[in-house]
C-alpha cells in the first residue's frame, strides 16, 4: 500500500530509478556547478570503501566510476582516505580532494560519509545528535582533517592558519557531507581554526547547538529536500536552501506527530513518515534529479521546521516483536540489525541498539536503554523574499 502510494505521488520506482547526468556546460552558474561537485564528493565518500562499493549493482558501480572520472576530468586530485591514514574508529569514513586555483592556491574539500545502517556506531552518533550531545565520531573527522593538512604529502608552516598541499598554499577548506556526514561537516567547520573554512551540507541534521559563542554562521550552506526525520533534527546554521526538485511538504498532514497513545499497534503515520524520509532523504536521487534541472536549483529559507525529538528509555522487554507484513524492500534497506524500525506506538529501535545505550536508572535500580523515539514537527516553511 505504502509503496504503491509513493509511486503514485512521486512517480518513483524503488528498483528502477534512472536519470541521465547533466551534460557539461549546462549549469546555471559557477556556484551551482561547484556545489553539484560537492554532492558528488558526498557520493564518493558513501561508496569509496570497498565493502560498500561491492554492494552496488553493476549499473550503479558504473555510475560511481563515471562520477569519479567527472571529478578527475575537472582537475580534482584525490588525497588518501581516512581508512588509508588508519582512521577507522566509530564507523567514520572520509575522502579528501584538492584542486589548484587560477591564483596557484589550493582548495581542499573533505567529504564525510553519512549514516551506514550496518555501522552501529553511526546509529549511536545519530542518537547523540538527537539528544544534542557531541557525537564521538566527530573526533575521528577532526583527526582526519588534521592529518590531511599535516601529513607527508602536505606541510605546515607551523602556523595553524597556513597549510600547504604538495607545496601549494591552501586558500580554502570546504567540509561537505550528506545526512550524518553533513552534520559532521558543519561541526568540523565550527571547530576549525583556519579562517577560510566552510561547510556545504545536503539534507543533514542541524548543528547550531554546537556553535556556542563561535561565529562563522555565514560559512555554512545547507541544502534540504522535503521536511523529514533527518533535516528537521535541530536548528541549522547559516543559509538554508530548499531544493525545488523535491515536494515542499510530505504527503502527511501539515502537523506530523509520530508517537500515538495506542500501545501494541503499528503506527501507520510513523510508518508513512519513515517511508517518505527514505524517498526524499536519498543522495543518489538528489544528485540525479537536480542534475536534470541544470544543478541545485533552490529557494532560500528564512525558517525551516525544527522537530521535537525525545528518545524513550525503558527495559529491554519493552521492545515488541514487530511483524514486517512483507515489506521486503524496506526491511532489506532499513530494518537491518541496530537500525530504527516502526512498531508499537512510536518509532522503535532494535535490541542491539538498546544494549549499546543501556544505563542504570538510579530511581528504579534497573538497566534501561533506548526503546523508541517520539518525534513531532509542523511542516511550515518561510522563505526569504
Amino acid at each position: 500500500f505504502f509503496e504503491r502510494s509513493l509511486r503514485n505521488i512521486y512517480n518513483f520506482e524503488f528498483d528502477e530509478l534512472e536519470f541521465p547526468e547533466t551534460l557539461e556546460g549546462t549549469f546555471l552558474n559557477e556556484e551551482i556547478k561547484q556545489h553539484y561537485e560537492y554532492a558528488l564528493f558526498c557520493m564518493i565518500s558513501s561508496y569509496k570503501e570497498e565493502k560498500y562499493l561491492n554492494k552496488l549493482s553493476d549499473r550503479n558501480q558504473l555510475r560511481f566510476y563515471e562520477r569519479e572520472k567527472y571529478l578527475s576530468d575537472h582537475e580534482w586530485i584525490l588525497l588518501p582516505t581516512s581508512k588509508e591514514l588508519g582512521i577507522a574508529e566509530n564507523g567514520y569514513f572520509g575522502v579528501a580532494y584538492y584542486q589548484v586555483n587560477e591564483d596557484n592556491t589550493a582548495t581542499v574539500v573533505i567529504a564525510h560519509r553519512g549514516t551506514c545502517f550496518d555501522e552501529i556506531d553511526n546509529l549511536l552518533a545519530d542518537l547523540q545528535i538527537m539528544e544534542k550531545r557531541t557525537p564521538v565520531i566527530l573526533n575521528n573527522a577532526l583527526q582526519y582533517a588534521s592529518n590531511i593538512l599535516n601529513n607527508d604529502f602536505s606541510n605546515s608552516s607551523g602556523n595553524t592558519r597556513s597549510f600547504f598541499i604538495e607545496g601549494i598554499p591552501v586558500s580554502k577548506i570546504v567540509h561537505v557531507g550528506f545526512s550524518l556526514g553533513g552534520f559532521i561537516a558543519t561541526a568540523s567547520m565550527i571547530n576549525s581554526r583556519f579562517p577560510e573554512t566552510y561547510a556545504v551540507t545536503f539534507d543533514a541534521a542541524g548543528a547550531d547547538y554546537l556553535r556556542g559563542s563561535k561565529g562563522k554562521s555565514n560559512h555554512v550552506i545547507s541544502y534540504v529536500t522535503t521536511p523529514n526525520i533527518v533535516n528537521t533534527c535541530n536548528s541549522h546554521i547559516g543559509e538554508i536552501r530548499r531544493l525545488i526538485a523535491f515536494p515542499e511538504q510530505s504527503t502527511s498532514d501539515e502537523k506530523i506527530s509520530v508517537g500515538t497513545t495506542v500501545p501494541g499497534h503499528l503506527d501507520l503515520l510513523a510508518f508513512q513518515e519513515l517511508l517518505e524520509t527514505l524517498e526524499t532523504h536519498d543522495l543518489d536521487r538528489l544528485i540525479s534529479v537536480t542534475s536534470m534541472m541544470g544543478g541545485l536549483q533552490y529557494k532560500k529559507v528564512s525558517k525551516w521546521p525544527v522537530a521535537k525529538i525525545e528518545p524513550i528509555y525503558g527495559p529491554k522487554a519493552s521492545i515488541p516483536e514487530v511483524q514486517y507484513y512483507g515489506f521486503k524492500d524496506l526491511k532489506s534497506s532499513v530494518l537491518s540489525v541496530g537500525s530504527m524500525i516502526v512498531g508499537g506506538s512510536q518509532i522503535m529501535v532494535s535490541k542491539t541498539l538498546w544494549r549499546l545505550t543501556k544505563r542504570l536508572d538510579p530511581n528504579t535500580g534497573r538497566y534501561e536503554g533506548i526503546i523508541g523515539i517520539n518525534y513531532q514537527r509542523e511542516d511550515k516553511i518561510d522563505y526569504l523574499t
